[in-house]
């Protein structure tokens, strides 16, 4: 069995807000697929997709810009297509259900496991980390005309959730949840309107939308990644177990909402029993039907 995981990032430069991200896979499809059968809109959703396409189209806007104006119609077509499923089952019912925001990271590549095998979650999550917000989680020293990295990660823990290539209830993916501490104070030197360190303008082409700061208390389990919004929530308590009792008000919000979640969520990895590989029947279809009912007594 090959393994599998991802390291999922917590930056949370307050006690009230957090990093996060939107992938774009779901929303290119939906707007791809509304394009190609404009004709059969009705006339509102059309005027929803002219807008939406027209945000995007200027020029004058970055990309952070373009997403934060677009939302109120893209949401608008996202629901129409969700209500109106049974009538376009081409869109995957359960990716529209999962397009919501989540926390930065991304997953580790298969050679990272072999060439780091005591360090690949804190290794993906600098790249990832790097790569979705332009933040850098570690500072360098020289010693003795050395150069040494240090991270600037806390490791919170590892839960583990379906591997969907296997049979269901597997809980074999790992989840590595790591805390950002710090970033590197070079970053400092750019921040935001609320003092936090500034981000990159752009996304991830093909993959995600800009990262922004979101405030805890508008998490909800319509617009956040459940999984997501569970290991957030027991991150918070473990650093509040250690003396931070900042991040109470944010663990009440995320609690009446994501605790349920750790039904489908385990903090240690259960033992993975390979399935029987059933043989298939050799022979004709005639001898593998008399084969199958041998024995069978007829009902009198």
């Amino acid at each position: 069995m090959t393994q599998k995981g991802m390291s999922i990032i917590i930056y949370m430069p307050s006690p009230f807000y957090v990093l996060v991200s939107k992938g774009k896979k779901t929303e290119a499809a939906i707007i791809q697929y509304l394009c190609e059968r404009m004709r059969d809109l009705p006339q509102e959703v059309r005027d929803l997709l002219a807008r939406y396409q027209k945000i995007w189209a200027r020029k004058n806007l970055n990309e952070r810009s373009k997403f934060f104006r677009s939302r109120r119609y893209y949401v608008l077509l996202r629901d129409w297509i969700g209500k109106e499923q049974e009538k376009h089952f081409e869109l995957s019912l359960d990716s529209i259900k999962k397009d919501r925001l989540e926390l930065t990271g991304g997953k580790i590549e298969p050679h990272e496991f072999q060439k780091y095998p005591l360090s690949y979650p804190a290794y993906a999550a600098t790249r990832e980390l790097v790569e979705e917000s332009g933040l850098l989680a570690e500072e360098t020293e020289e010693v003795d005309g050395v150069r040494i990295i240090h991270d600037l990660f806390e490791c919170i823990g590892v839960f583990y959730t379906d591997d969907f290539e296997l049979k269901p209830g597997n809980h074999q993916y790992e989840n590595w949840a790591l805390w950002v501490n710090a970033v590197s104070k070079e970053q400092m030197r750019a921040v935001d309107q609320n003092g936090f360190p500034a981000l990159r303008e752009t996304g991830v082409k093909d993959e995600n939308f800009p990262p922004f700061y979101m405030p805890i208390s508008k998490l909800e389990r319509h617009n956040f990644h459940p999984k997501h919004g569970y290991i957030l929530l027991c991150a918070l308590l473990k650093m509040t177990a250690n003396g931070h009792t900042e991040y109470q008000s944010a663990i009440e919000h995320l609690f009446t909402r994501f605790a349920n979640e750790q039904q489908y969520i385990l903090s240690e990895r259960p033992e993975y029993v390979e399935p029987e590989n059933i043989p298939e029947p050799q022979g004709s279809d005639e001898e593998t039907f008399a084969q199958a009912m041998s024995g069978v007594v007829p009902l009198r």
